[in-house]
């Protein structure tokens, strides 16, 4: 028996899917780009749901659109029903020909550049059909919208987003043959006393901890200077500004280069997380892929840093997976927006 509700259905889901990507883009003209429809039937079909619900969903204006407060609701139900209905599809049509489709991630800069284009690298020989777009950026602002997926360094703080531990980065210590000429050398974790530690703003909370690794009160923890980047530390640290928390890859250019000298070597004061960041729990099959790679090889192809020592402070537990409130070339690398 024909079910008289079933062409309604198919309509009313497609609009959801509609529906969500504007939620999600937050302008109908982004919605098209995404789902490579006009605008106008972006905005005949949002028009088309509401009129079915019943409901003002989208708040329209001459430059933009904002979900009412209906909107959200409805948004944040049909949210999860969408993305699950995309996994699923990706998931049998990834088992019949293999996983297929463009992922673009965000990675943080410099920092484990090696280690993280190795796993790139691998994973791209094993799936020929996946396409990556790579960029730097250091905030998930845009998960769920531009962007796939974000490597981020420290502790997770990223509002309603979902993270997942990957492993750390071993940080050591590093000055410049001038500053440790004018200072002293710097021999027992009790040199350390006195002296300008810098460090990015990322792994604040190590340098909180260096006490309990065996280093005397008395630390200039960052003087007056915030920063942002290792590479900026790096800079700074070479200029004769203090001692630098480095992950060994940004420091390896500045000691080749004579600009750097490791500081009590064989000693890793700090473990800094790293995490991935995604917009939600339900990954349509090529993310899910990916991440399960990441997370099954950072800590092999990072660990060579860190080979034998024992950590004296890590930033905090690793959790598990914590709930924190055109086609181009296969490999393809954009600037941060």
């Amino acid at each position: 028996m024909t079910d008289p509700m079933g062409p309604q259905r198919v309509n009313n889901f497609r609009d959801m899917i509609i529906f969500v990507e504007v939620g999600r883009r937050e302008t109908f003209t982004h919605a098209a780009r995404a789902l490579g429809l006009p605008v106008s039937t972006i905005a005949r079909r949002i028009a088309a749901l509401e009129s079915d619900l019943g409901l003002s969903l989208v708040e329209r204006t001459t430059r933009e659109q904002r979900l009412t407060a209906d909107g959200i609701r409805c948004f944040e139900r049909c949210r999860d029903v969408v993305d699950d209905a995309v996994a699923a599809y990706e998931d049998v049509h990834a088992q019949a020909h293999g996983l297929k489709g463009r992922i673009r991630l965000a990675l943080p800069g410099e920092v484990a550049a090696g280690t993280l284009a190795r796993i790139v690298a691998s994973f791209l020989r094993e799936n020929a059909g996946i396409d990556l777009v790579v960029e730097v950026a250091h905030d998930g602002q845009r998960l769920g919208h531009d962007l796939d997926l974000l490597v981020c360094l420290g502790p997770p703080d990223h509002g309603a987003l979902v993270t997942r531990r990957i492993g750390s980065i071993g940080l050591r210590l590093y000055a410049s043959p001038g500053y440790l000429a004018e200072h002293g050398a710097i021999t027992s974790r009790a040199g350390l006393r006195g002296r300008e530690i810098l460090a990015a703003r990322a792994c604040a909370d190590g340098l909180a901890g260096l006490s309990d690794a065996g280093v005397p009160p008395g630390l200039n923890c960052g003087g007056r200077l915030t920063v942002e980047t290792f590479a900026l530390v790096a800079g700074l640290a070479a200029a004769g500004q203090g001692v630098a928390l480095l992950p060994p890859d940004v420091a390896a250019l500045h000691v080749r280069a004579g600009a750097l000298s490791p500081v009590l070597a064989d000693w890793t004061p700090v473990l800094l997380p790293v995490s991935i960041v995604m917009a939600s729990r339900l990954l349509p099959a090529r993310l899910r892929s990916f991440v399960a790679h990441l997370v099954a090889r950072f800590p092999a192809e990072a660990g060579a840093d860190c080979a034998g020592e024992k950590p004296g402070a890590r930033l905090q537990p690793a959790p598990s997976l914590a709930r924190i409130a055109p086609p181009g070339p296969r490999l393809a690398g954009a600037a941060a927006r």
